[in-house]
């Protein structure tokens, strides 16, 4: 049987997604975790998704032991009380104005009306009533393998033409391979229906990612540069590269994660938690193959090791002002040539990887 380009595009688009998509959110979905004297670690935040992309954490369920926390993000709310709460959760008119502004500069609207999406440790789901309703598993050793049978599953039905969220996001392990069909199911991958329906909804995961890639730190040259009239040289614009309305939130990540670290350390001796390191990658590619730069003291390396020389440059760059001893310390740990080197020079995506990962 000969599988049409579509097809053979969706299979490959789901093999980055199911070996690589949540590597790249593993620090975003974290909730902010402070150290207290005498409680240890405890939650006192929103994530990073939550404040990037106004996506609203679920409460807990059943199913969380085996597929982790989720988080939602709909194109068009139900009107229900719950969806009136998630309304202004994503539309920004109460709690988060600054993801509002996020999704309308970056064109959200290419989302189709009434999708939903939930993305979990232990799997992504997007659905849309004229598409259907789309399952890709998280297949790291380490999480998400085991959870479910196959990489990918799919059914005809979706949000608002069989399901409402609530249900899509109840489902089971059992729910999920009794009703959905694992995607290299032969009435599934010879319907050219049900391939052009994984299609639209992948192309649909594609909008967030990518939407998520550039509000954390913009490389693609096309929009991150902009001529200058004065000079008539091509200068970061007002959206470009660490001006991206996403990259504070990240260096606030890293000076929050830094601060109640050296707390557990004066009141334990030693730390529980290791800072995690920044990386550029390929956007497209799992998010372990990370590009060089000329980093500390000019050695070559594929991460930038945050300590509290290299957060002071970060927050300088972050707040656009620099003092005499910010630029030293930039020259000597490459912060610029790893933006330069590794982010600009490959149009790649920023990411926070754990030391060990």
């Amino acid at each position: 049987m000969e599988l049409p380009h579509s097809g053979v595009w969706n299979l490959a688009r789901i093999g980055l997604y199911t070996h690589g998509f949540h590597l790249s959110l593993k620090h975003d979905c974290q909730p902010a975790l402070s150290y207290q004297r005498g409680r240890g670690w405890i939650k006192t935040g929103p994530s990073l998704l939550e404040k990037r992309l106004g996506m609203v954490r679920l409460p807990t369920r059943k199913t969380d032991a085996t597929f982790g926390a989720g988080f939602l993000m709909m194109a068009s709310p139900e009107e229900t009380p719950q969806a009136r709460l998630l309304r202004r959760s994503l539309t920004g008119v109460e709690r988060n104005p600054q993801a509002s502004a996020n999704l309308a500069t970056h064109q959200w609207y290419k989302l189709s009306p009434d999708t939903m999406m939930e993305f979990r440790r232990g799997y992504t789901l997007v659905s849309n009533p004229e598409f259907g309703t789309l399952l890709i598993r998280n297949s790291s050793l380490i999480f998400g393998r085991n959870s479910l049978l196959y990489p990918a599953y799919w059914m005809e039905d979706g949000y608002r033409s069989g399901y409402s969220y609530i249900d899509l996001t109840e489902f089971s392990r059992y729910d999920i391979e009794q009703r959905m069909k694992h995607v290299l199911d032969l009435s599934v991958i010879s319907s050219t229906s049900a391939t052009e329906s994984i299609y639209h909804l992948l192309r649909q995961l594609d909008v967030v990612r990518d939407l998520n890639r550039r509000l954390k730190f913009e490389t693609d040259s096309r929009v991150a540069f902009e001529l200058d009239g004065e000079s008539g040289n091509y200068a970061l614009s007002s959206t470009g590269g660490y001006r991206a309305p996403g990259f504070a939130s990240i260096v606030q990540f890293f000076r929050h994660m830094t601060h109640n670290i050296q707390r557990e350390v004066e009141e334990q001796g030693r730390a529980s938690r290791e800072v995690p390191d920044l990386a550029f990658t390929m956007p497209w590619f799992p998010p372990w193959v990370t590009y060089r730069f000329s980093g500390e003291g000019g050695r070559m390396q594929s991460r930038l090791k945050v300590n509290k020389d290299v957060l002071a440059v970060l927050k300088a760059y972050a707040e656009g002002s620099f003092t005499r001893e910010t630029v030293e310390l930039d020259d000597y740990y490459g912060v610029g040539r790893f933006f330069q080197e590794a982010g600009f020079n490959n149009n790649a995506e920023l990411v926070i990887l754990s030391p060990r990962d």
